[in-house]
């Protein structure tokens, strides 16, 4: 994963953010040793991210990574992939965690679903919530 010094030293800036912050990460990019696996791994955790997208790296036709090979074991990949969810499952457990026993304004944008009237699609809006 790369993070960019801008990210690091905004750190404090969003902190206390009751906002989504969300990240992708890639795992078992061609050349990612352990060492560099549990490095990203602390950095994500000192981070405070509320949301992980985690996928595993694959070559795609049409891009630069292409070119590269296809990267480590299989079976390790998958492992490193599911512990990375783990760590985004308990950030964003810890994210809900901070409204619970609270009353918040909340807008919702986008359309409903004809047959069952539900709300679909992502918010425009990328923080949703405020205090009353």
């Amino acid at each position: 994963m790369i993070v960019s010094s801008s990210l690091i030293s905004s750190r404090n800036s969003f902190e206390d953010s009751k906002s989504l912050d969300r990240a992708d990460v890639i795992v078992g990019f061609p050349g990612e040793t352990e060492e560099k696996f549990k490095h990203t791994y602390q950095l994500i955790e000192s981070l405070p991210f509320s949301y992980l997208h985690v996928f595993p790296f694959s070559r795609r036709k049409g891009t630069p990574a292409f070119q590269f090979s296809q990267g480590g074991d299989e079976k390790e990949i998958k492992r490193r992939a599911e512990t990375m969810r783990e760590l985004g499952k308990q950030k964003r457990q810890a994210f809900y965690r901070q409204f619970l026993n609270q009353e918040l304004e909340v807008l919702i944008e986008d359309r409903r679903e004809k047959g069952t009237g539900r709300w679909r699609g992502f918010s425009r809006i990328t923080s949703c919530f405020s205090h009353l």
